[in-house]
């Protein structure tokens, strides 16, 4: 008997959670405060940062990709500053590592561009606007299908409330997934992206934090951009045979600058900067500490 109530608040959560989707990307919340921190890279790649959290783009002549833009917020604010930057490059792509509301949920801004994810990116998105996130380290302990104020805790509650949209203390999925729009396009095991000349490639490196994992690297550039600290075993193998040569025993779990191949030689690492609490685990480039290597078979 006591499945009555929560059924009864599940639909009406999945209603809710209807209704507000279908106003996502019309009514996006106000974005005050100051533009994204932008840091070059390499040529026309770029770092987009906003305190403790951080994505990349790619300027070219025909336009701009947009790794992972976040939240709405952040999302809104680095629209602008593109736009203002760079005027006659509108964004094209918009190229997403996993379906998480905290990376994915500022591609609902880029309504023009095309949204690019892996082959489960949707239906991992669907399988999450029922269900309470389990990478938050949260539990929803009475099982009524949302978070209630005494079950958000921990190091991620800051991020947990900021999505109540509401404000009544409660967070649903909802509430969490409400922006998070359906990949309008998706890839297996690699896909290339040619844009102005340029090209990037995007690789599923195997299942870690989530089963629709993406890594992004720029071989213009030689660097890879990839979110969530892999383990080294998994993401070597999976990682590895997909880059080729130019990715010679590196273990995928940041970042990476991958300096030019010297045979029979470890490349060497720089690194640069760091953004551990965003997923990004640090931003690498030439010459400072040894390159991790892949574990031997």
């Amino acid at each position: 008997m006591s499945r009555g109530p929560t059924a009864f608040r599940r639909t009406c959560a999945a209603l809710w959670f209807a209704a507000f989707t279908a106003v996502a990307s019309a009514q996006t919340p106000p974005s005050p405060g100051p533009p994204p921190d932008i840091t070059p890279l390499r040529g026309d790649l770029y770092l987009a940062s906003e305190g403790d959290r951080s994505t990349i783009f790619l300027v070219t002549p025909d336009g701009i990709l947009v790794g992972d833009p976040l939240n709405v917020p952040f999302a809104r604010r680095l629209k602008d500053e593109l736009a203002a930057r760079f005027p006659r490059q509108a964004v094209r792509y918009v190229a997403l590592s996993h379906h998480h509301f905290d990376r994915a949920e500022g591609a609902s801004v880029f309504d023009g561009a095309q949204t690019i994810a892996h082959d489960r990116f949707n239906t991992e998105l669907s399988r999450a606007r029922n269900a309470v996130p389990a990478f938050l380290g949260v539990q929803d302990r009475n099982d009524n299908g949302e978070l209630d104020p005494a079950e958000i805790e921990g190091p991620n509650a800051a991020l947990l409330l900021s999505r109540d949209r509401n404000h009544d203390g409660t967070v649903t999925p909802g509430e969490l997934y409400g922006f998070v729009l359906w990949a309008k396009s998706s890839f297996g095991r690699r896909r290339a992206i040619r844009l102005g000349g340029r090209r990037v490639e995007l690789v599923h490196p195997g299942n870690w934090h989530s089963p629709d994992m993406a890594v992004l690297f720029f071989p213009d550039e030689r660097v890879v951009f990839a979110v969530e600290r892999a383990p080294r075993a998994a993401a070597a193998r999976a990682a590895a045979p997909a880059f080729g040569a130019c990715f010679p025993r590196w273990v995928l779990a940041t970042a990476f600058y991958l300096p030019p191949r010297a045979p029979g030689l470890a490349a060497r690492t720089r690194r640069i900067s760091a953004s551990r609490s965003a997923g990004m685990h640090g931003l690498v480039t030439k010459e400072s500490q040894p390159a991790l290597r892949a574990p031997s078979s």
